[in-house]
């Protein structure tokens, strides 16, 4: 499973899922079990929360990634963080 969390995504890309922020609220626990996701693409999301969410973010996300899943973060504006 390949998810994509933040962005301006109207329809994800083949193979992708894209989540709005009414689909998941990453400052909570994420939806998928543990070692679920392959790959987690976050865009544009980082700097819109407080430091101690994108942090619980990272923690989930790691919970929820296979061995060897890839995390991908972009962020344009790291010191608003």
């Amino acid at each position: 499973m390949k998810i994509i969390v933040g962005g301006h995504y109207q329809t994800a890309p083949e193979g992708w899922i894209a989540l709005s922020e009414q689909d998941q609220d990453i400052t909570k626990v994420l939806l998928w079990d543990d070692n679920s996701v392959s790959t987690m693409f976050s865009e544009h999301i980082f700097e819109h929360i407080p430091l101690i969410g994108a942090i619980h973010f990272c923690k989930e996300t790691l919970r929820v990634l296979k061995v060897g899943g890839i995390m991908r973060t972009v962020c344009p504006t790291v010191d608003k963080l």
